[in-house]
């Protein structure tokens, strides 16, 4: 039997995509690199807006054509489930990360340990810390889809880092999570224990660390900037901002102030000038006036992120947000989303120039195509490097210039 798995959406979601073709390989699958040749598909779907939503049910109805066997997962298998049956009565549907069930509906009688998150060929692993957080932003469906905070008991991850990182050559370690901050809450420790307890392995890796939202993030934020002094660790902070008004703040719930955002970042910058900065911004919330869509603006230009993933406001059925007055015309949700894309990337691009003409350290994560590869600084700054390099391999390199994306770079 064959098997096809497809991902979609968060880091968290490829984890996990990771751990079922473990278990389906375990299991006597044989995994292949296209549909068309498995005897069945798993789908592992991600719900955050409506447009991939809509992608989700239109793969499902193109797998379904083929003839083939399909599983369902991810956050529309407990918020849409209704609607993946109606696209495909017969389609096997588990909640995410319930592998016991992915097991019972494939008649598989063999279990994985869940510490297999790295996959063949694979020179990353990628942990996912946890299910659910302990936020409740209004706008947000994937707190539905994952409502309660279950941590992964410390003693797996470590002993995973040990394990892949001794035996399986692996370089890079991914920590991901709905709320990466939030790590612990529920079993009695905190994310930077966990980040100090997996330093103690012995070996040349990277560690890089999944969202924080800056509410939670807070009150351990001294902590978390202590144990980003070992080099191992990508000096790279995902902290998602979505909106420069408090007004706003208010009604996504998001349980902090602008101010305090500001705080967060001057403390990072404070302790790693060089820290790459990404956040998240959601524009044409309900009732998002012109001026306060300004502030985001200027709180982009203020703040200058390294990254922004910009996102249209999306009303998703069963958010209290969903039902709010003065929903905004689609129209202007989308001219707000490209100004804020503009920006963000003459931005991007602006800090990157900084680094043309200096000499820098890049970790080789993968080849890539017409003799280049690429690579990592220690901030996570993404290197195309020239050359066909080795994953895992170190390289110096000469900074010879920059896109909004990436730098470009030659060894040294």
């Amino acid at each position: 039997m064959k098997a096809y798995i497809e991902s979609h959406g968060c880091t968290m979601n490829y984890g996990e995509g990771r751990i079922a073709s473990a278990l389906l390989s375990a299991g006597g699958y044989e995994i292949v690199q296209e549909p068309s040749d498995s005897d069945i598909v798993l789908l592992n779907t991600c719900a955050v807006i409506t447009t991939t939503e809509r992608k989700m049910l239109s793969r499902l109805r193109q797998f379904s054509t083929m003839g083939k066997k399909i599983v369902v997962t991810g956050c529309m298998a407990t918020t849409r489930r209704n609607a993946i049956l109606q696209t495909v009565p017969d389609a096997l549907i588990y909640d995410p990360g319930d592998y016991g069930m992915l097991d019972t509906l494939l008649s598989l009688n063999h279990s994985v340990d869940q510490d297999c998150w790295n996959a063949p060929g694979k020179n990353d692993i990628i942990i996912p810390l946890a299910q659910g957080c302990l936020s409740r932003c209004s706008y947000c469906l994937s707190r539905v889809a994952r409502p309660k905070l279950r941590s992964l008991d410390p003693e797996k991850i470590v002993r995973a880092v040990r394990v892949t990182v001794s035996g399986g050559g692996v370089r890079e370690i991914l920590l991901s999570g709905m709320d990466s901050i939030v790590y612990g809450r529920d079993i009695g420790t905190t994310l930077p224990e966990l980040i100090s307890r997996i330093l103690q392995v012995e070996g040349d890796f990277r560690l890089r660390i999944g969202m924080m939202n800056p509410s939670l993030l807070l009150p351990l934020l001294d902590d978390l900037l202590d144990v980003y002094q070992d080099r191992r660790v990508y000096r790279f902070f995902h902290i998602p901002f979505q909106s420069g008004s408090d007004r706003i703040l208010r009604l996504m719930r998001r349980g902090n102030t602008v101010s305090q955002f500001r705080d967060i970042v001057r403390s990072i910058r404070g302790r790693y000038s060089d820290a790459t900065l990404a956040t998240d911004i959601i524009a044409g919330f309900p009732s998002e006036t012109e001026e306060e869509f300004q502030e985001t603006l200027d709180l982009i230009r203020e703040i200058r992120p390294d990254i922004v993933n910009v996102t249209r406001f999306s009303a998703r059925e069963g958010t209290p947000a969903a039902n709010m007055p003065r929903q905004i015309p689609g129209w202007i949700a989308k001219e707000r989303s490209r100004r804020a894309t503009e920006l963000r990337f003459s931005i991007s691009l602006s800090n990157n120039e900084h680094y043309v003409g200096g000499r820098v350290r890049a970790l080789v994560t993968e080849r890539g195509k017409n003799g280049y590869s690429i690579g990592r600084l220690e901030n996570y700054r993404q290197v195309i490097i020239r050359g066909d390099h080795s994953e895992g391999q170190e390289i110096v390199c000469r900074i010879t210039g920059a896109s909004p994306i990436h730098l470009i770079g030659e060894p040294a």
